[in-house]
C-alpha cells in the first residue's frame, strides 16, 4: 500500500514538474529575447490567439469525448455539487467582504473572487499528475464552473460595476441577453449539450468523428499549458495590499472546500478536487472588467490578480501533492490554511487605502443615508456672523459645505431647554454679546 502511493506521488511529481517545464517554455518565448531585435517569439495578442483556439475547439472535443463516455456516480455527483457550493458562496460573500471599497474596486475583488481557471490550469495539471480520472474529476466539477463564469460571474460584474443603476431597465435587459447569449453560444457548452443529446437518444459517435476529436484533444494539455506561460505578466507592486486581500479571500474559500472534499471523496478523488478549488482567476475576468467600463486601474489591478493567482495556484498545488500520500495532514493543512487566510483578508482589508468601513458616499458598508459630519465654526475665533444669528455648518467628509443653517440668538434663562433624544449638541462658549457660538468639536 504504502509503495503504491509513493510510486503514484513519484509519476504525480514527474508530471507536474513536465508541466512546469511547459509553462516555462511558453513564458520563455514570450519573454527571453530570442527573435531578431532581442524580443520574444510570442507576444500577448498571440498568447490570446492561441487561448481561443484552446477553448473554441480544443477543450469542446474533451468535454464531448468524456461526456460521452462517462459513467456517472455517487461519488461523481459529490464532485459535482461541492463545484456548484464552491461557486454559491463566493457568488455571496464576495460582494458583502468587499463593500467597503469603492464601486470600481468593488465591482473588479468581488468578480475576480468567483469562478476557477479550469481549462488553462486544472485540466493539463491534473491529466499530468493523476492522469484521465484526474482530468474527469476536474471535467465534473467544471459542469458547474461554466456556469458560474459565463453567468454568476457576468452577474456580479454587471451588478457592482458604476452606472448599470443609471442605465435603467434597458441596462438590465441588455446584461440578460448578453448572458443568454453566453449560455446558448459558447463552444464548451455546444460540446455539453452535443454530448447530452446523444447520450439521451442512444446514437453513437462515429468512428472517424471520435477520432479527430480525439487527436484534438490530445493536444490540449501541451497547448494549455505553453499559452498560460505566454500569458504571465510581471506583478505590479502599486496593487499589493488590496492584492494580498482579494487572494486571502479567494483562497480561504478554496481550502475550505478542499477541506471538504477530502472529508467527503474517496482518497483518489479528494487530492484533484482540492487542486480544483485552488485553481486561478479565470483569464475571461480581464475581459468583463473591460466590457462594463471599469477604469483603467481598475483592469490593471485585475490583470495583476489574474497573474498573481496564477502563482499562488501552483504553490498551493505543489503542497496538494506533497501531501498527497497523507490525507491527515493534507486535511489539517487545508483547515489551517484556510482560517488563517480568512483571518488575513479581514487584517488586509482593514490596512487596505481603499476601505471605508463606514464611508456610505463611496461604496463604504455604512450605505448612502449614513454621513459623518463634523461641526465646525466659521472662523477660528468665533466671531458673530452678520444677521441677527450665529451660523453653524455641516461638513460632511470629502464633500463640499452643506448650506449654512442660522442659529437664532435666544433670551437669557436660567432654564435648561430640552434636548430631543438622539439629537446632536455641540459644545458652545459665549462670544462678545452674549450670544451662543457653536466651537469644533475633536474626534
Amino acid at each position: 500500500m504504502a509503495g503504491a502511493a509513493g510510486a503514484r506521488a513519484g509519476m504525480a511529481a514527474g508530471g507536474l514538474g513536465a508541466a512546469l517545464g511547459l509553462v516555462g517554455v511558453g513564458a520563455a518565448a514570450r519573454w527571453a529575447p530570442l527573435a531578431p531585435g532581442g524580443r520574444g517569439l510570442l507576444r500577448r495578442a498571440e498568447g490570446e490567439a492561441l487561448l481561443r483556439v484552446l477553448f473554441s475547439l480544443v477543450l469542446p472535443c474533451v468535454l464531448f469525448r468524456t461526456f460521452t463516455t462517462l459513467q456517472f456516480s455517487r461519488e461523481m455527483g459529490v464532485v459535482w455539487l461541492l463545484g456548484l457550493a464552491h461557486c454559491a458562496a463566493t457568488v455571496v460573500a464576495a460582494p458583502a467582504f468587499f463593500r467597503g471599497f469603492a464601486p470600481g474596486r468593488r465591482a473588479a475583488a468581488a468578480g475576480a473572487s468567483v469562478a476557477l481557471n479550469l481549462g488553462l490550469f486544472a485540466y493539463p495539471l491534473a491529466e499530468a499528475a493523476w492522469g484521465a480520472p484526474g482530468l474527469r474529476t476536474v471535467i465534473v466539477a467544471d459542469l458547474a464552473n461554466q456556469w458560474s463564469i459565463l453567468v454568476l460571474q457576468y452577474v456580479v460584474f454587471a451588478v457592482l460595476a458604476p452606472g448599470l443603476g443609471a442605465a435603467g431597465a434597458a441596462g438590465r435587459r441588455g446584461v440578460a441577453g448578453r448572458v443568454l447569449q453566453q449560455v446558448l453560444s459558447h463552444p464548451c457548452l455546444w460540446a455539453l449539450y452535443a454530448a447530452i443529446a446523444l447520450r439521451l437518444v442512444g446514437a453513437p459517435v462515429p468512428a472517424y468523428a471520435d477520432r479527430l476529436m480525439e487527436q484534438l484533444g490530445a493536444t490540449a494539455k501541451p497547448l494549455a499549458l505553453v499559452t498560460l506561460g505566454v500569458l504571465l505578466e510581471p506583478l505590479r507592486v502599486r496593487e499589493l495590499p488590496d492584492l494580498c486581500c482579494l487572494l486571502a479571500f479567494r483562497y480561504a474559500w478554496g481550502l475550505a472546500a478542499a477541506a471538504a472534499a477530502l472529508l467527503w471523496l474517496p482518497a483518489a478523488a479528494a487530492p484533484v478536487l482540492a487542486v480544483v478549488a485552488t485553481s486561478p482567476i479565470p483569464m475571461l475576468t480581464i475581459s468583463y472588467a473591460k466590457e462594463f467600463g471599469l477604469a483603467a486601474s481598475e483592469q490593471a489591478f485585475v490583470s495583476t490578480a489574474v497573474n498573481a493567482s496564477n502563482i499562488a495556484s501552483f504553490l498551493l498545488l505543489l503542497g496538494v501533492s506533497a501531501l498527497e500520500g497523507t490525507p491527515r495532514a493534507l486535511l489539517g493543512a487545508c483547515v489551517a490554511g484556510s482560517a488563517t487566510l480568512f483571518g488575513a483578508s479581514v487584517v488586509l482589508r482593514g490596512l487596505s487605502p481603499n476601505y471605508r468601513a463606514f464611508d456610505g458616499g463611496n461604496g463604504g458598508a455604512g450605505g448612502s443615508t449614513r454621513r459623518r459630519t463634523q461641526m465646525v465654526a466659521r472662523n477660528a475665533c468665533c466671531p458673530l456672523l452678520p444677521g441677527s444669528g450665529n451660523a453653524v455648518c455641516l461638513r460632511r467628509a470629502g464633500t463640499g459645505k452643506l448650506p449654512a443653517r442660522t442659529v437664532p440668538p435666544r433670551a437669557a434663562s436660567n432654564r435648561a431647554r430640552p434636548t430631543p433624544v438622539g439629537a446632536f449638541r455641540a459644545p458652545t462658549t459665549r462670544a462678545p454679546g452674549g450670544l451662543p457660538c457653536a466651537v469644533p468639536r475633536s474626534h
